[in-house]
């Protein structure tokens, strides 16, 4: 439920994908997960993205499941 309009952009929103759709898209869960990781790299480059923040967010890709 949504308090009101225009919200989803100040709280976000999250659709999580199953293993069926990774394979879908990306061909194999592997090939997800480095491109995942890749995509961290170059934002913490770029400054849109912390060290940190990047760290955590790899930790809990590590921690999904497979």
């Amino acid at each position: 439920n949504s308090p009101g309009p225009g919200t989803c952009r100040e709280i976000g929103h999250k659709v999580p994908f199953d293993t069926a759709q990774i394979i879908e898209l990306y061909g194999n869960r592997q090939a997800f997960v480095n491109l995942f990781r890749e995509t961290a790299d170059r934002l913490v480059k770029q400054r849109w993205l912390t060290e940190g923040d990047a760290k955590r967010i790899k930790q809990g890709l590590n921690s999904s499941s497979n």
